[in-house]
């Protein structure tokens, strides 16, 4: 009887306990307010948080982390098995296309350091304009684009990939446009310790992600988005423009999108997460922006990372358009169509289509995201769940895993490429940056997306390789203008043979 005792008092005991530690989680993890909870003392608390709880909540934490990399696992398998039925990968030859190079050496660039873009193009008065990121800016003459393509080995060009390669003084055979971009808004705040502007020479920032963003024509302006420095270490994306008078040789930028909040970062290589791609529709400038390493501040209201922003032109009241971006180097407009490309983490970039008559949107990073963080841990503030629609955020028109470097966004309205669709479709060109060793995957490429223009929904993707890494494009009826970071300009255009 008295075994039976001890044993039944021993069993008591150890459910009152069971009991304590319901309640005491209920509230130490909960924080409710049960009375036998809150009486418990603080080292009893702190006893059972780090014994009991703690571990059952990582054990919980990672019982997420591995469904998610169960499920994402499940993804690459299933991109490997449809690699080949969606995204062969196609050369220029296959649509009797040639590219035709301009190499440039720019003063300062480093191809290899990545720290900063090649730059951008535009037209102005169906003149093509290049800005470096450094804010040099040129015209380059139409003649200097078609003249003195080597074809010596005509015959082995066109049995592997139509490229002509030519080399040209910038400083020589380009126009240059005198401008105060350097002096007034890319240096070093301290602009003592700098010399006077240079044009040609090496500056504090050449090695510095310190750069011009991305270039727009519209309405007799030409507007440029930059990386700001408003305090010391604390960055923003900006916007000024100038009145376009080519003729003169000179061009006096000012103020016109200047956010006075910023984001701190001990790291300068943050700043390349800074977004800062813009365009034009009816009256409104539209602007990227970037969260800077800083995940959470995408979906924070209070903050304009991770944004898609809309500007007016004349009175520069702005509105939030879109949030939950990370760092959208993409973006496109068409009638009440917005196409925006976003860098992922590891993976995860995609590229998004929406109608514009929605009043908000919002991508969803860092909730969800198909893609995975670099130490491969789950982040409790950032779990990149992977699914968008479920957590009611925007599901994208395609994700890539791994990752392609999405950079430019157009909408192909001529059918460049010629490709086959139906009426009710239409095409979405994607230009990505990357790795040429990754050619496989989709970088130094074009990506052809056919989507329906009722559901907005991807029903084709032809990628047609490069082989550079492509920064800004334009498109016309016959031509693709190209921005590449390893080389200087491109000319996509048909084969003359």
């Amino acid at each position: 009887m008295k075994f039976l005792f001890t044993k039944k008092k021993m069993l008591l005991s150890i459910f009152l306990v069971f009991i304590l530690i319901i309640i005491a989680f209920l509230d130490v993890s909960q924080g409710s307010k049960l009375s036998f909870g809150k009486f418990l003392p603080d080292t009893l608390k702190l006893f059972l948080k780090k014994t009991v709880l703690l571990p059952a909540k990582m054990n919980n934490d990672l019982k997420v982390m591995e469904n998610d990399l169960k499920e994402m696992k499940g993804l690459n398998q299933t991109i490997k098995n449809t690699h080949s039925e969606r995204s062969i990968i196609n050369s220029l030859n296959n649509f009797n296309l040639s590219l035709k190079k301009i190499k440039l050496n720019i003063d300062g660039y480093v191809s290899a350091n990545r720290e900063k873009p090649f730059g951008y193009i535009e037209f102005i008065d169906k003149k093509l304009i290049l800005i470096t990121s450094f804010g040099d800016i040129f015209i380059v003459p139409e003649k200097k684009l078609k003249d003195n393509y080597d074809q010596k080995n005509y015959f082995e060009i066109k049995l592997k990939n139509q490229i002509f390669e030519k080399e040209l003084d910038y400083k020589k055979d380009f126009r240059l446009i005198k401008n105060n971009l350097k002096k007034n808004y890319l240096l070093d705040r301290n602009y003592e310790k700098n010399r006077e502007d240079i044009f040609w020479g090496n500056s504090y920032f050449d090695r510095s992600p310190k750069s011009i963003t991305d270039i727009k024509v519209a309405n007799g302006y030409l507007y440029i988005s930059f990386i700001a420095e408003i305090t010391d270490r604390c960055f923003i994306v900006n916007v000024i423009r100038s009145k376009i008078n080519i003729y003169t040789n000179e061009m006096i930028f000012e103020d016109f999108f200047m956010p006075k909040t910023c984001t701190y970062t001990e790291n300068i290589l943050d700043i390349r997460r800074s977004g800062g791609r813009i365009n034009y529709l009816n009256n409104e400038i539209f602007l990227t922006t970037g969260e800077y390493r800083v995940l959470q501040s995408s979906q924070d209201d209070d903050s304009l990372n991770g944004k898609i922003i809309s500007i007016n032109e004349f009175t520069k009241e702005y509105r939030v358009l879109a949030k939950g971006l990370r760092n959208a180097q993409g973006l496109a407009l068409k009638d009440n169509l917005l196409a925006v490309s976003d860098h992922g983490p590891y993976g995860g970039d995609e590229v998004n289509l929406v109608r514009l008559e929605k009043k908000y949107f919002n991508f969803g990073w860092p909730v969800s995201s198909y893609g995975l963080h670099y130490n491969r841990k789950f982040r409790e503030n950032a779990p990149l769940y992977k699914s968008h629609e479920k957590y009611g955020f925007v599901e994208p028109l395609d994700f890539f895993m791994p990752g392609v470097g999405p950079s430019e966004v157009l909408f192909d309205t001529d059918n460049f490429f010629n490709l086959e669709k139906k009426k009710d479709h239409d095409i979405l060109l994607l230009f990505t940056l990357g790795d040429k060793e990754h050619y496989y995957e989709g970088d130094n490429s074009i990506h052809a997306f056919l989507y329906d223009k009722n559901s907005l929904k991807k029903t084709g993707h032809k990628v047609i390789y490069v082989g550079h890494r492509i920064r800004d494009a334009k498109i016309t009826k016959d031509k693709i203008y190209l921005i590449l970071d390893d080389f200087g300009l491109g000319l996509i255009e048909k084969t003359s043979f």
